[in-house]
């Protein structure tokens, strides 16, 4: 059964990866990205395949719509058979709409998901503040 992983990409430093995003984007063939402009994709594996979906927020009026077509290609490719991987800017589960309705509609069809996180840009932020967001009630 096909499985569509959904990895994070950091907030922008390529060094801020994963351990497990770094290994498993040095065996990914193919990556379809929501975006190409991101800074992580330039020092991305050499071998990798990239199929960014930019060119659809060009064509598109909405982000819905833009979310709506990329989120059906992925799931129409899964159910064919096609196990993929996925990137997002930051962490998938982090303020990234695609993820949510990728999974949504995934679980309707029965296909397969995994999340490989990445740091969001709340680490980051709050780095940079010096505040621990829990500590000082930030929602």
């Amino acid at each position: 059964m096909a499985t569509i992983t959904i990895l994070g990409l950091g907030p922008g430093d390529a060094g801020l990866l994963t351990r497990q995003a770094w290994e498993l984007l040095e065996h990914t063939p193919l990556l379809y990205l929501r975006t190409a402009i991101h800074p992580t994709v330039a020092a991305l594996p050499p071998q990798i395949e990239l199929r960014p979906f930019d060119a659809r927020y060009e064509q598109a009026g909405a982000f819905g719509d833009v979310y709506a077509q990329i989120v059906g290609e992925l799931i129409e490719r899964a159910a064919g058979g096609e196990s993929l991987v996925y990137a997002v800017p930051g962490h998938p589960l982090v303020a990234e709409a695609t993820t949510r309705l990728v999974l949504a509609h995934a679980q309707a069809r029965g296909i397969d998901t995994r999340i490989v996180g990445g740091l969001s840009f709340i680490e980051p932020v709050c780095a940079a503040l010096g505040r621990d967001p829990l500590e000082h009630g930030m929602q």
